[in-house]
């Protein structure tokens, strides 16, 4: 399988993708995010630079007009996505705000149900967490988040990131 990342904030991404997409077999956009330690779900405007919290069909229609989505509809192509989900807002990593979203079960719920319920479109086949910059002592409560987030995604026909792999330090 041959996958590739892809980032609304480089004009290079979309210009590689646009390149490229017929060499792919599998899209990891960067999407979702969660950068407040309630965890809410959030969306980065890269339009406008703002990181925005929104309720799940508020992020699909958000998503749906970004560049991204608007090329695939321009040629009428559909990439199978894995949409990414992590704690950055365009311009930093939210480590310690993921670590309090993360040690907070009731912000973890959120997060965990936000993401299921968020509508996605038929190509849309797992979610992928990246979440940078984790210290050393909170790996267990990231693993116990990954361990509630993939059975929650599966329980809605969706593949979810079973393993810890999305944690860097």
């Amino acid at each position: 399988m041959r996958a590739a990342f892809y980032v609304s904030y480089d004009a290079n991404s979309l210009a590689s993708l646009k390149n490229h997409y017929k060499d792919i077999d599998l899209l990891i956009p960067e999407e979702l995010h969660a950068v407040t330690a309630d965890g809410a779900l959030t969306v980065v405007d890269y339009v406008r630079y703002e990181t925005v919290k929104v309720g799940p069909q508020e992020a699909y229609g958000r998503l749906r007009e970004d560049k991204l989505h608007q090329w695939m509809r321009s040629i009428n192509v559909e990439i199978p996505t894995m949409a990414m989900l992590n704690n950055y807002d365009g311009a930093a990593w939210h480590m310690k705000e993921m670590v309090e979203m993360l040690t907070n079960p009731s912000a973890r719920a959120n997060l965990i149900r936000d993401t299921c319920n968020t509508r996605w479109n038929h190509t849309k086949r797992a979610s992928w967490s990246n979440f940078e910059q984790m210290p050393d002592k909170n790996q267990p409560e990231y693993r116990e988040f990954i361990g509630e987030l993939a059975p929650a995604l599966h329980a809605v026909g969706i593949e979810g990131d079973d393993s810890a792999a999305g944690a860097r330090r």
